[in-house]
């Protein structure tokens, strides 16, 4: 929390004192990305942190969906330079997905009830205009033909 400034334009709270160890700690950790490319690094979702991290990452491509991380690498750099080293982060989108999900599902209900009230009213719209009046001129033709 020392490092959290409530008076900063970009202030997006403050960080663990977890993830200031594994900042920290040597960078070690390896993501397969291809054939031949290696990245190498750190994963600050690497730890249990309690109320924040829950389930453990170490590499998010093999971890994660793709819909679930964001990555972000420097888009102005030679192609000599993309295949030497560069600095990329992936961000977790899950909390987002999460909650995308949710609101996907709400839609999907919310349709879904509009459909069905929908329907029904259409259903009582035709008896009421189609059916019952047919039935009622089916009548009033076989008391006809009974008693002419």
């Amino acid at each position: 929390k020392e490092f959290a400034r409530v008076d900063g334009i970009y202030n997006y709270g403050y960080m663990p004192t977890e993830a200031h160890a594994i900042i920290k700690s040597e960078w070690t950790s390896e993501c397969q990305l291809s054939n031949e490319k290696v990245s190498r690094g750190i994963s600050l979702l690497s730890q249990d942190i309690k109320g924040l991290v829950t389930h453990k990452v170490s590499c998010p491509l093999d971890e994660l969906r793709s819909q679930e991380y964001m990555y972000i690498y420097p888009r102005g750099m030679t192609h000599a330079q993309y295949e030497d080293w560069y600095l990329a982060f992936y961000f977790d989108l899950r909390p987002f997905t999460r909650a995308e999900s949710m609101y996907n599902i709400i839609n999907t209900m919310n349709i879904l009830i509009l459909l069905v009230s929908v329907s029904l009213v259409f259903a009582n719209d035709a008896n009421r205009l189609i059916v019952h009046p047919v039935e009622r001129m089916i009548k009033r033709v076989e008391s006809i033909r009974d008693n002419p």
